[in-house]
């Protein structure tokens, strides 16, 4: 399977959940972010398993977020936060400054919606540089339901393609708990998943 050089895009009881808002009246995030959250993820790839978790927080440049990153000012960083109304967003730091911030997935979609976001794509293998790129967002499904290990879970799915179509990304978001299931099509390389299988999350 080819590297794809994403700083974004890196990834128990029976319960059935759902989009609103939390007892104390703030709005649920489509996925929940603090130093402590950890998903952990079966998958097909080699190692069989994957660990997603966002440890450092900073505050650079005006913006704040969470990040599996420790922050250089000789290296890019991208920032992970969730925005008012629960969507998350994603910004590009370089150099102490703000590149851009960008929503990613947006928590109320609709099937069939559209809409671009940016990100940032490493160009070499220390990942002290790295492009900004576009790409359009659909919201390809809602109120899915999916079976893991540690539940099953009311979801949205979000997809996108990039190297000229070459590569498809479907993800499965449930409100309050993240990133459920991840596909991953490459063409002349098949088909990769990871579905939750273990997750704690404030």
């Amino acid at each position: 399977m080819k590297k794809l050089n994403f700083l974004l895009l890196a990834c128990l009881t029976f319960s059935l959940f759902a989009c609103g808002e939390k007892e104390d009246g703030s709005v649920e995030a489509i996925m929940p972010l603090h130093q402590n959250n950890v998903w952990k993820y079966s998958s097909n790839t080699a190692a069989g398993e994957a660990v997603l978790q966002y440890p450092n927080r900073y505050t650079i440049a005006g913006c704040s977020g969470f990040t599996g990153q420790t922050y250089s000012p000789a290296k890019p960083l991208v920032l992970l936060s969730v925005d008012g109304e629960g969507n998350l967003k994603n910004s590009l730091i370089e150099n102490g400054n703000l590149v851009f911030s960008s929503v990613v997935y947006i928590k109320s979609a609709k099937t069939g919606d559209t809409w671009k976001f940016k990100t940032a794509v490493f160009t070499n293998d220390d990942d002290t540089q790295c492009e900004v790129k576009e790409f359009e967002m659909r919201c390809s499904v809602t109120d899915t339901v999916i079976n893991t290990p540690v539940g099953a879970f009311t979801c949205t799915g979000y997809s996108y393609t990039v190297n000229e179509g070459e590569d498809i990304f479907i993800d499965y978001f449930a409100v309050g708990i993240g990133r459920v299931y991840s596909v991953h099509h490459e063409v002349g390389y098949g088909s990769f998943w990871a579905l939750l299988k273990e997750y704690s999350v404030k």
